[in-house]
């Protein structure tokens, strides 16, 4: 565990630069800031499956720093590169700490964790990184005798023990709060604040003091709820949350606002079984709660990025031919103007594949015979796709396009 208090100066990434790791094979540099010089406080990863989206936080994470004996060295234990010429470098901090001074790897380094070079730079024991991978459902870490030793362990297993139980994290520091804890009772009003904010449909969190002691969801209907009985969207949402509240109440512990301390946080799959209205508030959600927190998230939805201002984007665009992934990072920083279409179509490159394919068969038979003034395959697409089509907007200028093709 390590305790900070509120002086601890903050530390952020503002780029990444990846060369020969699975499929960027090119030298590629992400930019994380905010075009102004400062960090970017939120950097939303869009892309397909199997485009690198998770190897861009991995190779983030394994900086998540073993800080021994005033010394400092990178985590390496998971990564195993596929080309020979494999690097990952030029990651650089607020603090201008260039990552080449502190430490260089081969692939062969890289496997066996044994030739890393170190430094005594006191400044790096504020490189503290927490992440969480796809599986963020009912934590298995108990409240007594927890330790954490590895935070960013789920982005590489799907089975750990990293993550806290929420329910047994409820208790524990409502138990302690019973007990005259004052400090206990502020992070619990605060974790479940946060909580009842971001969750729809639930009015507030009790702990049962009768019999059995556990921790109920009171619903806007009055249900009572356990954690384990919440949909998937809940718990995965409960469950990340809690535990990174846990984590800012132990590093902090002299904060009167421990939510509100600096951080950082890779979440993969931010999305992941949320309905599309908490996908459109998500990034407003913990902006809100977490204000000095730098996310760094990876997401499938346009919905995200929709709703949110001041977002650096990168979009991950895959080569099928080469399975080469090229790195792409709009201008723009607000899509609150942008449609969804929008957004899948001109900033994720899926075009036309937005549409179904037998959308698409129709569109195209009818455009075909509007240039050859062909009524009756004009005819027969438009029938077609009446089935189909939902907007009534849409029919409606179709069959005006068709009947400049009626015969006389």
């Amino acid at each position: 565990m390590i305790n900070e208090d509120t002086t601890s100066q903050a530390v952020y990434f503002t780029s990444l630069s990846i060369e020969g790791v699975n499929c960027f094979k090119k030298k590629q540099t992400i930019d994380l800031t905010d075009g102004k010089g400062n960090p970017a406080m939120w950097t939303v990863i869009l892309g397909n499956n199997n485009t690198g989206k998770t190897t861009l936080l991995r190779c983030l994470a394994l900086l998540e720093s073993e800080y021994e004996d005033g010394g400092y060295s990178p985590r390496l234990t998971y990564f195993l590169p596929t080309s020979a010429n494999a690097i990952l470098s030029e990651i650089e901090s607020t603090l201008n700490i260039d990552i080449d001074d502190v430490w260089s790897y081969s692939e062969e380094n890289f496997r066996n964790a044994l030739a890393a070079t170190y430094t005594e730079d006191d400044r790096l024991a504020n490189l503290i990184i927490d992440a969480y991978g796809t599986q963020r459902k009912e934590g298995k870490g108990k409240f007594l005798g927890y330790k954490l030793e590895n935070r960013t362990e789920s982005l590489f297993k799907d089975d750990v023990d990293s993550i806290i139980n929420a329910e047994e994290w409820f208790l524990g520091i409502d138990y302690n709060a019973l007990k005259g804890g004052q400090k206990f009772s502020q992070n619990l009003l605060q974790i479940k604040t946060a909580l009842i904010s971001i969750l729809p449909d639930i009015k507030d969190i009790e702990i049962n003091e009768d019999g059995e002691r556990r921790v109920h969801f009171i619903t806007n209907t009055d249900e009572k709820v356990l954690v384990n009985q919440l949909g998937s969207g809940y718990q995965s949402l409960v469950t990340w949350i809690v535990d990174f509240a846990k984590r800012m109440f132990d590093r902090y512990p002299k904060s009167d606002n421990p939510l509100a301390e600096p951080a950082i946080v890779l979440v993969d799959e931010i999305d992941l079984h949320l309905h599309p209205e908490w996908q459109r508030k998500i990034v407003s959600f913990l902006r809100n709660r977490f204000p000095k927190t730098q996310f760094i998230v990876t997401a499938h939805s346009p919905l995200v990025i929709q709703s949110a201002d001041d977002i650096n984007v990168v979009v991950l665009q895959k080569n099928e031919e080469t399975d080469e992934v090229t790195i792409y990072q709009p201008k723009e920083t607000n899509f609150q103007g942008w449609t969804v279409e929008e957004i899948l179509s001109d900033l994720m490159g899926m075009g036309d594949k937005i549409h179904s394919n037998a959308y698409l068969k129709w569109m195209k038979q009818f455009d075909k015979a509007l240039d050859q003034e062909d009524y009756n395959s004009a005819k027969e697409a438009y029938e077609e796709l009446s089935k189909i089509v939902y907007s009534s907007a849409t029919l409606k200028m179709l069959k005006l396009q068709m009947t400049s093709l009626m015969p006389n």
